[in-house]
C-alpha cells in the first residue's frame, strides 16, 4: 500500500508539470502560405512550416484557409475564426495580417464596392488611389465626382477625388472611403492609402504588417 501512495505521488508532481506546460490561449492572426502568424499565451510569433518556437508549439503547414499546429504530439487545426483556451472569448477587434512579398511590397486583396482587387498598402498615399482604367473595371462612376489635379512622378494629372461606398480588406470592412481616380494606367495596382488606413491600427515587424479594427 506504502508503495502504491509513494508512486501516485511521483506521478502526480509530473502529470502536474505537464498541464502547465500547455499553451493557454493560441490565437490565429495571419494565415499563408507555409506560413502563420499566432498568438501564443498573448505574444505574437511568425512560425514557418516546421518551425518550432520556444513554448513546443510547432507549425505543421499551414495555408491560406487553415494551420496546423502540434504540441506534445497532439496535432490542433486552426483557422481564423479558431481560439484554443482555457474559455472561449470571441475577438472583438478584427485583425487582418500581410506578409511581405519579394518586392519589399505589402500587397493583399481588397474587396471595393464589392469587387475584388490586388492593392498596394502604401502609407505615403494621402488617398485611396486607383487609375481610371482600373476605376473602369471596378464599375466605380466618376461622372458625380470632383475635379481636381493628383501629383505623380510624371508630374500634375488630371484626376477625379469620389466616395467608395465600401472598401474591405479581409474582415476589417469600411464605408464612404475617399479615394482619387487618377487619368490612365497609373498606379498599375490600386493604392491603399491614409483614408482607408488611418482608420486602422497599424504595426509592422518581422515583415509582417498587422491591420486591427474594431469598426
Amino acid at each position: 500500500m506504502k508503495q502504491l501512495i509513494l508512486a501516485l505521488l511521483l506521478f502526480l508532481p509530473a502529470c502536474l508539470l505537464q498541464a502547465e506546460l500547455v499553451p493557454n490561449d493560441i490565437v490565429v492572426l495571419g494565415l499563408f502560405e507555409d506560413a502563420a502568424m499566432l498568438s501564443i499565451e498573448g505574444k505574437q510569433q511568425l512560425l514557418r512550416k516546421g518551425e518550432l518556437n520556444d513554448d513546443g508549439v510547432m507549425l505543421v503547414e499551414a495555408d491560406s484557409h487553415e494551420a496546423i499546429v502540434e504540441f506534445n504530439g497532439k496535432k490542433m487545426t486552426l483557422n481564423l475564426s479558431n481560439r484554443i483556451s482555457a474559455r472561449f472569448i470571441e475577438a472583438k477587434i478584427k485583425t487582418v495580417s500581410i506578409a511581405l512579398n519579394n518586392n519589399q511590397q505589402y500587397i493583399t486583396t481588397a474587396v471595393i464596392n464589392g469587387v475584388p482587387v490586388e492593392v498596394l498598402v502604401d502609407t505615403g498615399a494621402t488617398m485611396v488611389a486607383i487609375s481610371s482604367e482600373t476605376a473602369k473595371n471596378l464599375g466605380i462612376p466618376t461622372t458625380e465626382g470632383k475635379r481636381v489635379e493628383a501629383t505623380t512622378a510624371s508630374g500634375m494629372v488630371a484626376s477625379t477625388q469620389v466616395v467608395l461606398k465600401e472598401v474591405s480588406v479581409g474582415d476589417i470592412k469600411l464605408n464612404n472611403v475617399k479615394a482619387l481616380i487618377i487619368e490612365g494606367s497609373f498606379p498599375k495596382k490600386v493604392l491603399l492609402g491614409m483614408t482607408f488606413l488611418q482608420q486602422v491600427e497599424i504595426t509592422e515587424s518581422a515583415g509582417l504588417m498587422v491591420l486591427k479594427s474594431s469598426l
